[in-house]
């Protein structure tokens, strides 16, 4: 991959706020993709190359940790990180054995 060509990144959140924020932190240096939901977070998956998926964990009809279990059996090579505004151990402990992240932050 050459120096100029930006890695693509998956942003998934439920809020327009917050993906809008962060894609005002990271669009000069990556290429992103966004989806408001885990279901239309795999469709992007399916039809883009994807190196990064960030999500939220709390969201509705699918977590996060829900997620990041299929993103790693669909994308196995993307690198997968979960952020939140909560502390939820169970979460982290699911995301972890199941989804295979990366990182979780909180």
């Amino acid at each position: 991959m050459s120096e100029s060509k930006k890695y693509p990144i998956l942003l998934v959140d439920d809020e327009p706020e917050i993906l809008f924020s962060l894609k005002g932190l990271l669009r000069r240096e990556f290429e992103l993709h966004t989806a408001e939901s885990g279901d239309e977070a795999l469709e992007i998956l399916d039809k883009h190359e994807i190196h990064v998926v960030m999500t939220d964990q709390r969201m509705p009809n699918m977590t996060g940790a829900q997620l990041m279990s299929r993103v790693k059996n669909e994308s196995p090579d993307s690198i997968r990180i979960i952020f939140t505004g909560y502390a939820d151990i169970k979460a982290v402990i699911d995301a972890v054995n199941n989804g295979g992240i990366h990182r979780y932050i909180t």
